[in-house]
Formats: structure tokens, sequence, C-alpha cells
């Protein structure tokens, strides 16, 4: 279920901090996203949350991201949310 997956992220957020990162230059996120995407099979709706870690450099290989996506089969409710981020 997802409430019990994003909680779990939350919680993860939470609770594991860490201790490479520079938290005040956003080193340490968690990210949410929605939207609809069609990856060929066609078009399902998207609930992600990323808990995103960046270290000290700036470099691709800095970046660590653990996503959780759920995957929706479309629905107009669904697609009346459109897309966006927090």
């Amino acid at each position: 279920m997802p409430r019990d997956g994003v909680l779990a992220m939350v919680g993860f957020y939470r609770d594991v901090r860490a201790t490479d990162v520079d938290v005040a230059r956003r080193g340490d996120m968690l990210l949410f996203q929605w939207s609809t995407h069609d990856w060929g099979k066609g078009a399902h709706f998207e609930l992600d949350i990323t808990r995103q870690l960046i270290r000290d450099g700036e470099d691709d290989e800095d970046i660590w991201q653990l996503h959780l996506t759920y995957r929706f089969a479309p629905a107009a409710d669904l697609a009346a949310l459109g897309q966006g981020d927090a």
C-alpha cells in the first residue's frame, strides 16, 4: 500500500541521518513527485518518493538515490492530479 511505503521512507529519512553530506547545502533530501508517464507499455500514473544524498563532490557518482515508485493503471481521478513535486 502506498501509504505504508511513504511512511517507511519518511521514517528512514527522519531516523537514519547521513553523516558524510552537507545538510545545509541540501545534501540529504526527501523528494516526492507524481505524474502520468508512458514508458512504452501504455500510460500509468506514478507516485514516487526518493531519498537523495549528495556527498561533498558535485559529480554524478557523488549522488545516491533510493526510489520507491508506485505505478497505477490510468484513471480519471489520478489524471486529474496532473504532475508535480514537493
